[in-house]
């Protein structure tokens, strides 16, 4: 039985006490809890009894023996808790993202370098089968050769009410951003997992509707060596969708929320060497694929934020790996903070980003933010 404790029990921290304290990660015991804020506390005495509990995760680290932590507090707070469990010889996971930004990454990774802890990132989408089976089918050549891509990301609706929970919630000095480093960051982490990293950003970013200094509205191109990625994300569309289509020169791979359709044909030189009438007729075969009842019946019931804390679990164990490395919750923070550069200075950026550059515009980001909320 391994011994889990917890660093922040907000909206996403309840929901890994309540999974691992009621027993549905098995073989996992909900040792402590922590959180700054005394309410919470009082609350979670009555939730998870005998659970220990503290105000300053130090203590909880000098006064229990953990096999396991899970970070969940606000963006920020991240860097510094993640370096502390590090040098105390803590296996952490970390919720998404790992840092708002490149730089504090950085830091994390170097400190990481060459540990034989177990570090993840909670990006637990990975686990969706379907994403899962389009990386292998593109790996394989299944649709040939890339010719480009669109992500559509505009599910994540949020109206001012969710701002207003929280002072850190649709700022850059709480969240490093808005639509893209909350909500967003699942899906840009899938969208590189499977594509890879683009060479370059050009982006447009803005506000609509909302009383927040970040944006939740977002048109990007990525663009890679011989494709380009479009990029469109709205935290403000009612009736948003989650749509992510490959297309390549021997077919075409779309993904929704709940399926997965792709359409093979023969390669289209060969069309266009052969055809003799122009319209490149040719038979498709499509393949359909679900994300099934019993994954969408877990989700619901215990969140896919599960399946993260079992591989968490399973690493800790020697009996798999996380489902993302420290090293890997870097790329798509790349992703985000090389758009936020390309809206800013409204011009293409390279990535990898220019640290330097990126850490004088979210100061100044934060600056201009302090004069808006005065």
């Amino acid at each position: 039985m391994l011994n889990f404790g917890i660093i922040g029990v907000g909206r996403m921290g309840i929901i890994h006490a309540k999974n691992i304290y009621e027993g549905h990660l098995k073989d996992v015991h909900l040792q402590a809890i922590c959180d700054i804020d005394k309410k919470v506390l009082t609350k979670c005495k009555r939730l998870f009894k005998k659970v220990n509990t503290y105000e300053k995760y130090e203590d909880m680290i000098a006064n229990e023996k953990l096999d396991g932590v899970i970070i969940a507090t606000p963006h920020y707070l991240h860097k510094d808790q993640a370096i502390y469990l590090i040098n105390h010889g803590v296996n952490t996971l970390i919720e998404k993202p790992l840092y708002p930004n490149v730089n504090g990454i950085d830091e994390i990774i170097k400190k990481a370098a060459n540990s034989k802890l177990v570090l993840g990132v909670s990006y637990n989408q990975r686990s969706n089968p379907l994403y899962k089976k389009a990386k292998e089918l593109i790996e394989k050549g299944a649709i040939g050769k890339i010719n480009y891509a669109n992500f559509t990301i505009t599910s994540w609706y949020r109206a001012q009410c969710y701002y207003n929970q929280g002072g850190w919630r649709g700022s850059w000095s709480g969240e490093g951003g808005g639509a893209l480093i909350n909500q967003c960051v699942h899906q840009i982490d899938i969208l590189q997992n499977i594509l890879g990293i683009p060479k370059s950003v050009l982006a447009t970013c803005k506000t609509v509707n909302r009383n927040i200094t970040v944006e939740n509205d977002v048109l990007a191109i990525l663009k890679y060596e011989d494709f380009n990625c479009t990029l469109l994300v709205s935290n403000h569309d009612l009736c948003g969708k989650t749509e992510f289509e490959i297309s390549g020169d021997k077919g075409r791979i779309t993904i929704d929320e709940t399926s997965m359709l792709i359409q093979t044909h023969i390669d289209e030189k060969i069309v266009n060497r052969e055809t003799t009438d122009g319209y490149g007729k040719c038979e498709v075969f499509k393949k359909k694929y679900s994300y099934g009842q019993t994954n969408i019946s877990f989700d619901a019931k215990y969140g896919q934020q599960l399946h993260s804390l079992e591989k968490f679990r399973d690493a800790i164990n020697k009996k798999g790996s996380v489902l993302a490395t420290i090293n890997e919750g870097l790329n798509a923070v790349e992703i985000i903070n090389g758009i936020y550069l390309s809206s800013d200075n409204n011009k293409e950026i390279d990535l990898p980003v220019d640290r330097k550059e990126y850490k004088k515009f979210i100061n100044k980001k934060m600056e201009e933010e302090k004069n808006v909320r005065r």
